[in-house]
């Protein structure tokens, strides 16, 4: 089985304003054809009886793994994307960025060992890897985003996203959006590591669309979000690629917004009008 990686074909690399790769058909059409027929039905990712609008469900490695309800081809799927391989790959590609923003994870080494999370330690492993079937579910009562402009925590290194968009699926919207800073220094997040969009710009949209890798390196500048969903009886779906690392990468304390209603308001003129 191929990896999401091994179309380097259709790869593209941009390193701004934060490294990431785009993949377009990413896996042959007849391996991705087989994963959409077997992806498995909304219930089985969540037992809630209520779903809500446009929420967010996902199913863990470790949970696949033990799961009655996933197929064989997508246990091995989500196993090969939580792999020494997979990680190997990843680092190949974004070997440069990671160097240069973060050289303190090769001291000593010349090679990041993998663990699966909830499963392994950091006692024998670098960093922990996640490959979560999930899904946002239809938007039935109000078009709105899943996840506006905001940064991932602290202790990921990578973070991806593969869309596997239902062909009858026909709505606008949840699109993966590309941000940079409006301000001059990262600035404005609240404590939730969300962003005012009044602080960002626009830089990138990927579509939802199907068979369509994103991966991005996480760090302090690395801001992206979900455009708004139309109304929908069909799920986002996705795998969403996980890389942790022990400790924080970064602090954004000190990039607070400001707490005070009066002090922010002013901010926010400030960076409409530096626009």
């Amino acid at each position: 089985m191929k990896t999401l990686l091994e179309n380097t074909c259709n790869l593209t690399l941009k390193t701004k304003p934060f490294p990431y790769l785009v993949i377009k058909n990413a896996l042959p059409e007849d391996l991705y054809d087989n994963l959409t027929a077997e992806f498995p039905q909304i219930d089985t990712l969540s037992d809630k009886k209520n779903l809500g609008n446009n929420k967010r469900l996902d199913m863990s490695s470790t949970e696949v793994k033990s799961s009655p309800c996933i197929t064989p081809l997508w246990k091995e799927f989500i196993a090969l994307h939580t792999s020494q391989n997979f990680l190997d790959q990843l680092i190949n590609i974004f070997s440069s960025a990671v160097i240069e923003a973060y050289p303190h994870l090769f001291q000593s080494k010349d090679r990041l060992i993998s663990g699966v999370r909830n499963e392994d330690t950091y006692s024998s492993c670098d960093v922990m890897m996640d490959a979560l079937i999930s899904a946002n579910t239809p938007v039935v009562a109000k078009a709105t985003s899943v996840r506006k402009g905001h940064l991932d925590l602290p202790d990921k290194l990578f973070s991806g996203l593969f869309y596997m968009r239902d062909p009858q699926d026909n709505s606008e919207g949840g699109n993966f959006e590309i941000y940079k800073f409006r301000t001059k220094n990262p600035y404005g997040f609240k404590k939730d590591l969300s962003i005012h969009d009044d602080y960002l710009e626009l830089i990138e949209t990927v579509p939802y669309s199907s068979n369509t890798l994103v991966v991005f390196m996480n760090s302090i500048a690395s801001l992206h979000g979900v455009s708004v969903r139309s109304l929908t009886p069909y799920a986002r779906k996705f795998v969403n690629l996980v890389v942790e690392v022990e400790q924080p990468l970064f602090n954004s304390s000190s990039y607070q917004e400001a707490a005070n209603p009066w002090v922010r308001k002013v901010k926010q003129k400030i960076v409409k009008l530096a626009g």
